[in-house]
């Protein structure tokens, strides 16, 4: 009988028990969150409006309710509303303070007994994903299959799948360093009746990993620049034993790669780039190069605080074509050539670092069409000392081997959720010499019709 591990986490004992709660706005507007008082009273639950494409995240109880509406064109429109200037000057009112007048669009919303994300569309639904749900829906399957032969059919799928939990959890304690404080064992389960038994024990696994994620996160900046102190330490490998991989000739190390948690994957690829490709890459940038930036609440050419670097996009059909046959091979997506990014080439001087950041969506939220979902990262030039690359929540340093490339993607191949923060990297100081590195962002959902420059790194439309 699978065992399954819980761990002395304070967040979960806590009482009573609090929720997180996800709220993405794909409503093609600026929306505002509001908690429904008792009263009726709307409290706002950001200090801005959310911009389409966007989340919120509120903590609060089971049965507490919200409601999501579109923003109003002036601050006193809720004011004016309650003063009955709805009826009085309805040419104004109707337009300018369409929500405050009960047009305009809004959703309401009940917070569950579960950590969920929620998205509001166009049309005004509500969608709901947890991890318990997607727990139910699995669940209610397989006694679907089993049929009348559920007795000895389920139990050893139902261990399954706490197991790959139990995996998950495990990992997250090695990479946080957090004790494990006891041993319990699960329900036994070979009949519908005990769905909500099994369904509960895996929230809270989940609630767990989650936890341990949190904490790790928490303490990232830290471990990053740990890390970074030591320009010597090797790359930390992650070999399977009697098992090697290679890649049209290339030989390929996994970094960060377990089969119970696909959504992410760390892996290096030797010998990715030539010599003459990075010399060529990097002579076509040098000469356009301009300060790193950034998208930034859907501004593209933010000048970037996180990178302090200097950059140029370049163009290399066959090195751009390498890099989205491999991730369709590690990844088992079925990326495009057309639409994508333009190869980005990154010069850093002494000093020079990248802090820590995502390429996309990394925080376990559903994926959205025309976002990033994989990069590659190709070392050209090493610096003579420093210019590592970490991953501190996935407890990886990467000492680049020159001309080999680190490959790393966020988005769960088969379904449509990112995974969270273990992809969350950073580029150490450059303490001597010069580093250049060509960055390859790869995205799903484009197309040469609808090309990369349409959509936000994160997925959505571009403000």
């Amino acid at each position: 009988m699978l065992l399954l591990l819980l761990f002395l986490i304070p967040a979960l004992a806590a009482q009573p028990k609090s929720v997180a709660v996800s709220v993405r706005n794909l409503s093609g507007r600026e929306v505002m969150v509001y908690w429904l008082s008792p009263s009726g009273e709307r409290v706002p639950q950001t200090p801005k409006p959310t911009k389409h494409g966007s989340s919120a995240s509120i903590n609060s109880y089971e049965g507490h309710r919200f409601e999501v509406r579109g923003t109003d064109a002036h601050e006193k429109c809720d004011m004016w509303a309650s003063m009955g200037e709805c009826k009085k000057n309805p040419r104004y009112m109707l337009k300018s303070c369409a929500g405050a007048c009960g047009g305009g669009g809004r959703a309401t919303f009940a917070v569950a007994d579960v950590e969920e994300f929620l998205t509001v569309d166009r049309d005004w639904s509500v969608s709901r994903e947890s991890f318990a749900l997607r727990a139910r829906r699995l669940l209610e399957r397989i006694f679907d299959e089993c049929g009348d032969e559920s007795c000895g059919c389920a139990a050893p799928q139902i261990d399954q799948f706490l197991a790959e939990k139990v995996s998950e959890v495990e990992l997250e304690i090695r990479i946080s360093g957090a004790p494990p404080s006891l041993v319990v064992e699960p329900p036994s389960c070979d009949a519908r009746a005990c769905i909500d038994e099994v369904v509960s024990a895996a929230d809270h696994l989940d609630r767990a990993a989650k936890e341990l994620r949190k904490g790790t996160k928490e303490k990232a900046e830290r471990l990053r620049n740990e890390s970074c102190a030591v320009p010597e330490r090797p790359t930390t490998f992650q070999d399977h034993p009697n098992v090697s991989l290679w890649w049209e000739g290339r030989r390929v190390r996994d970094l960060f790669h377990y089969s119970f948690m696909p959504e992410a994957r760390i892996s290096m690829v030797e010998d990715f780039v030539t010599a003459d490709e990075c010399r060529e890459m990097m002579a076509r940038a040098r000469p356009r190069l301009q300060r790193a930036t950034h998208a930034h609440d859907g501004d593209l050419t933010h000048v970037s605080e996180a990178r302090d670097a200097q950059q140029a996009t370049v163009t290399l059909p066959a090195v751009q074509a390498r890099t989205i046959s491999l991730a369709n091979f590690l990844s088992n997506y079925s990326l495009p050539s057309d639409g994508q990014e333009a190869l980005m080439a990154i010069q850093y001087t002494r000093g020079q670092q990248y802090m820590l950041h995502c390429d996309g969506s990394c925080d376990g939220t559903p994926f959205l069409s025309g976002g990033r979902l994989a990069t590659v990262l190709m070392y050209c030039q090493n610096a003579d000392e420093g210019g590592a690359t970490t991953f501190p929540n996935a407890g990886v340093h990467v000492s680049p081997a020159l001309y080999s490339a680190v490959y790393f993607h966020f988005r769960h191949p088969t379904t449509n959720l990112t995974e969270a923060w273990h992809t969350e990297h950073s580029g150490c100081p450059v303490l001597s010499g010069e580093k250049w590195v060509i960055t390859h962002w790869l995205r799903a959902g484009v197309s040469k019709e609808q090309p990369a420059s349409r959509f936000s790194p994160f997925g959505g439309p571009n403000n």
